[in-house]
């Protein structure tokens, strides 16, 4: 009976031993895969959408924003593929300030309400700047 009990606790003991390594492992693995996908979310990004001047835009970057490709995806069907990869063109710069310009205003105003040009929470010029930027053409009252 004596050597049925420690036989019982020492596989008590190894699976337990078997489980801590196991979840160690576990653990490494979660925080590697935590890394790649804010790695992931913060190199790869993609906009998309319609704007007067430019048409509709589907553009995608793989290194952060630095440089945006136009993007054809697969329900285009202008789409040209090869082996399996769409072609990538890069994308007109002005674009590319032109979205920014509008997500910075879209921003701003989400946190501080419409543009009113008080200069209460921006210069009177600031707020010009951030509506030019997005392409709007700011004129005096006569």
């Amino acid at each position: 009976m004596n050597g049925t009990l420690l036989v019982v606790l020492i596989g008590c003991l190894l699976i337990s031993l078997f489980g801590v390594i196991k979840f160690l492992d576990v653990k490494k693995n979660s925080e590697r895969i935590e890394k790649e996908i804010t790695w992931y979310k913060k190199a790869i990004q993609t906009k998309n959408g319609w704007s007067k001047g430019y048409g509709s835009y589907n553009i995608v970057t793989f290194d952060g924003g630095e440089t945006w490709y136009n993007y054809k995806g697969s329900v285009d069907p202008e789409a040209t593929r090869n082996d399996g990869f769409y072609f990538l063109t890069p994308t007109d710069t002005v674009l590319v300030k032109h979205i920014n310009a509008w997500d910075v205003l879209t921003n701003y105003v989400e946190k501080n309400g419409p543009i009113d040009f008080s200069g209460k929470d921006l210069s009177v010029e600031a707020q010009k700047k951030l509506l030019e930027d997005a392409g709007f053409e700011i004129k005096e009252k006569q």
